[in-house]
């Protein structure tokens, strides 16, 4: 009988930060994922049982606890000897009730920290919550390297506790769905002769959006035939400024594309990607702008700065600087022959690193090896000591 591995995210919109990983983990064990109900959970493989329990984003507090004793009972009984949490609400609620059930691998999976683009008493929350989490849990799953130094810096939890899958990423590059999805048809609306340089993300402040419109408006007198490109939704607290989106809305050099279902072949629009990030857990567009041999302009900042090798797959500048952004993006317009080089460099080394496969194999290193409690699963195995 296969042991039980429980994976748990807060959204039906998160599974798919576990494409195919599932799947894969089904060969060794008996996978169950909780998370809120969707549509997207229709796209769950028949051998995994998915079990929906609805959870709130943001802060509520009687929801909160109504899904927090909804998680105890869960998982009590499923009765995991593993289980991975990901993403904010579902890992505090999953690692208290875990830990309370002394689940013999407890393991979070920390996809980026929101706390560092806040300041204040909302810092200090965030930061004492990814303690309790970090606490609550025997491995805390960074996925990147950056990622990891930040989590040692602020002292979310002992250095031994921190780990990595491989080079990082929480789930590698579907680099066979990603070529199908690139051979999909679709016209370019740019002329030929015209320099595109491309965004894909959301439309906010954290990413960098005000710093790119303005370096944008920096490169345009030197390089007339410049466009941008951005694709991706404007956020309702997008917190941009009234100029960046006046400038998007009435600039004819730049084009908003807006949410797309299929991003793959989009990429052979542009001639080079900028990812002018605050923050980020890794970056996952900026994978698959390299995968696509796109050179790669992104921030020094902890996620982003892991996925690109500086100087050779791209350029790395400081964040929240415009002109640093035009003048790595103007090298690259003005040299092709480097743009192609980086680009080719760029897609050799996400072939190299980020396969599905490598990430999900390192991921079950970190399943077998994990250490257990000195006393395992006590409550669980003896429930009515409990009740």
């Amino acid at each position: 009988m296969k042991p039980t591995l429980v994976y748990v995210v807060t959204a039906a919109r998160s599974i798919k930060l576990l494409d195919g990983q599932l799947a894969f983990m089904a060969q060794y064990y008996d996978v169950h994922l909780i998370a809120s109900s969707g549509e997207q959970a229709q796209d769950i493989p028949a051998n995994i049982t998915f079990h929906a329990l609805d959870m709130e984003r943001e802060i509520s507090i009687w929801k909160d606890m109504r899904a927090f004793v909804q998680m105890l009972r869960l998982i009590r009984r499923l009765r995991p000897a593993i289980i991975n949490y990901g993403t904010p609400k579902a890992s505090l609620l999953a690692g208290m009730a875990s830990w309370f059930w002394r689940v013999p691998k407890r393991i979070y999976t920390l996809r980026g920290l929101r706390l560092e683009t806040m300041t204040g008493k909302k810092r200090q929350l965030l930061l004492t919550i990814e303690k309790l989490i970090s606490a609550c849990s025997h491995q805390v799953l960074c996925i990147s390297p950056s990622l990891l130094e930040k989590a040692d810096e602020l002292r979310l939890v002992k250095p031994e506790k921190l780990a990595i899958a491989g080079a990082g990423s929480s789930n590698g590059m579907n680099m066979a769905k990603f070529d199908a999805q690139q051979q999909a048809s679709t016209l370019s609306p740019f002329r030929e002769g015209a320099q595109v340089i491309g965004y894909v993300g959301r439309l906010t402040k954290d990413k960098g959006i005000d710093d790119l419109v303005q370096a944008f408006q920096l490169l345009t007198p030197d390089f007339p035939n410049a466009k941008l490109l951005l694709v991706g939704r404007l956020d309702a607290d997008h917190g941009l400024t009234e100029q960046t989106i006046t400038q998007i809305q009435n600039d004819p050099a730049i084009t908003l594309l807006g949410y797309q279902p299929n991003i793959a072949p989009i990429y052979h629009w542009m001639d080079i990607f900028v990812f002018p990030t605050y923050r980020e857990g890794f970056g996952n567009v900026a994978m698959e702008a390299a995968y696509s041999e796109l050179p790669v302009v992104t921030t020094n900042v902890t996620g982003a700065k892991d996925t690109i090798i500086p100087n050779k797959t791209g350029y790395l500048v400081p964040p929240k600087q415009p002109e640093a952004i035009r003048v790595a993006i103007a090298k690259l317009l003005g040299n092709p022959d480097l743009r192609r080089e980086m680009g080719s460099a760029g897609r050799m080394r996400i072939l190299r690193d980020f396969q599905q496969e490598t990430v999900w194999e390192a991921i079950l290193q970190h399943y077998k090896g994990t250490k257990k409690e000195e006393q395992t699963c006590t409550k669980l195995s003896n429930p009515k000591q409990t009740s």
